[in-house]
């Protein structure tokens, strides 16, 4: 998010009534570090705080990337590799007998 974006959000506090701005104990907001330097900006009082939503969110989007790490690993894949042999788990063994493959 552009520097101007923070900016905009603490002009706008900042333009608030000063008891308006008084009154503001918590602020929550997502992940976003810009807004969170425009709060502490304009509201060097109130305390940030993040939103369950978005520590969930987060949790399982790092979830996720440690659930592909780890089955590419533990099928002998290159994390990261630009050409991948996909074979599915359950296609049959490379002999064709149908069975499991190693």
């Amino acid at each position: 998010m552009p520097s101007s974006h923070a900016a905009s959000v603490a002009d706008w506090l900042s333009a608030q009534p000063d008891s308006w701005r008084e009154q503001v104990r918590y602020v929550a907001i997502d992940l976003c570090s810009t807004f969170r330097a425009a709060v502490h900006r304009a509201l060097p009082h109130a305390a940030v705080v993040v939103d369950c939503f978005h520590i969930a969110q987060l949790a399982q989007r790092h979830l996720a990337d440690l659930r592909r790490r780890l089955t590419w690993r533990q099928h002998g894949r290159l994390w990261g590799s630009k050409t991948r042999i996909v074979v599915p788990l359950w296609s049959p063994s490379p002999s064709g007998t149908g069975s499991p493959g190693p």
